[in-house]
């Protein structure tokens, strides 16, 4: 029992920093299901790794072929949120390394400045911050992630509140206000050896507040 209070005091600060109810089925904003061009993601093509539409599996996928190597990629849009619920489906190929990793872009300020929300291919997840092109030494949050063949990853964030989602199971919310505002987009970053990750259905929401 004891356990759980450290849970539930960081769930009644987090909902206490929240000033309005909001509800998780606001106007859709931006969708891609990656089937056309209409959104222009950026793609990349280097002798290290390729970022690009997958026009067989109708999807966006990320090869990298180098050891330590990260790609991101953000679509043609004017939007900066700062209440919104974004969410992708992510797909890890079987051959990326288990320290290689893959997710959502958010609050993308600019190539130093941004979150990432990742699966690793070793079945873990977390949030990770970059200030002034330096990773923070410890994740924000990190834990297992339920085995699946794909995932569907989410990222509700008002005003530095954050609350994740993973294949429909609600993980600890934390508290966070470094970067506000900022673009969004899709991350990967390999390891030791090789990372291949494909992308779906990306689709970003503002939070409506509930009447």
């Amino acid at each position: 029992m004891g356990k759980r209070i450290p849970l539930l005091l960081v769930f009644i600060f987090v909902m206490s920093l929240l000033p309005t109810a909001y509800a998780q089925d606001g106007n859709r904003l931006f969708s891609d299901d990656f089937s056309t061009y209409a959104n222009v993601w950026e793609t990349q093509d280097t002798p290290d790794y390729t970022a690009d539409y997958d026009q067989d599996a109708l999807a966006f996928f990320m090869d990298i072929r180098a050891a330590e190597q990260e790609v991101w990629s953000t679509p043609r849009s004017s939007l900066d949120l700062t209440a919104y619920v974004i969410e992708a489906t992510a797909v890890i190929d079987a051959t990326s390394t288990a320290d290689s990793m893959a997710g959502l872009l958010v609050n993308y300020v600019d190539e130093d400045n941004f979150y990432v929300f990742i699966l690793r291919a070793s079945g873990y997840y977390e949030v990770r911050l970059r200030l002034d092109g330096e990773w923070l030494d410890k994740p924000l949050v990190f834990g297992k992630a339920p085995q699946a063949e794909s995932y569907r990853l989410s990222v509700q964030n008002q005003n530095g509140v954050f609350e994740l989602g993973l294949n429909d199971e609600l993980l600890v919310p934390f508290v966070n206000m470094e970067l506000s505002g900022g673009k969004f987009g899709l991350y990967a970053q390999s390891g030791d050896g090789p990372m291949l990750v494909r992308f779906d259905d990306y689709l970003v929401r503002d939070l409506r507040p509930e009447s």
